[in-house]
């Protein structure tokens, strides 16, 4: 009968398998440890482009910042230059309506009033010229007429109205219809209608 493969001092029991050397342990470890770098790895790398398409979307953003900043000072330099020159062109108003408006200067009566006067005496020549009938057949004289009653009636109706807006109104009448009439002024009013 053949001897039991077992040690006699097993008591019954099998023997032990032998355990693996250290060197394959350390192998294992060291595979399993590779895969799950190579995992870290490849999702570090899927973050890592994700993240330079952001970083790239973000550059792209603040360049556009940048060059809207950019315009925004030019449009307020541009902004700063048209105030100047409407500020300018509001002293040069106000100067002007100093002038037509203000009070006398040196005894003389302000350019407006004096235009008016000027324009005054024209239109009671004038009309007074064109109700002679034998001057009524020219042309020229015609017009004249025309011209002083359209004047007269005009500033007549103004002169229904608050002294604010008549002044206003007065001086548009003079723009519109009295410069027809400046040449039939003295010599120095050609200066006033100049500036």
């Amino acid at each position: 009968m053949p001897h039991p493969p077992w040690n006699s001092q097993s008591k019954g029991r099998p023997a032990k398998a032998k355990s693996q050397p250290k060197e394959v342990k350390l192998a294992q470890r060291l595979q399993r440890e590779l895969v799950q770098y190579r995992e870290v790895l490849a999702i570090t790398n899927n973050r890592t482009a994700a993240d330079g398409e952001r970083i790239a979307a973000l550059e792209n953003e603040i360049a556009g910042i940048q060059r809207d900043r950019a315009q925004a000072f030019q449009d307020a330099a541009e902004l700063e230059r048209k105030m100047a020159d409407a500020q300018n062109d509001i002293q040069d108003l106000r100067r002007l309506l100093g002038a037509l408006l203000g009070p006398a200067v040196n005894g003389e009566p302000p350019v407006l009033e004096a235009t008016v006067d000027a324009v005054d005496a024209c239109v009671e020549t004038t009309a007074e010229e064109a109700s002679e009938p034998e001057q009524d057949t020219k042309p020229k004289l015609r017009r004249r007429r025309s011209i002083a009653e359209e004047i007269i009636r005009a500033r007549k109706e103004a002169k229904s109205k608050p002294v604010k807006r008549r002044k206003t109104e007065g001086f548009e009448i003079l723009r519109r219809k009295g410069k027809a009439l400046f040449h039939f002024l003295e010599p120095d009013m050609y200066q006033l209608d100049a500036h």
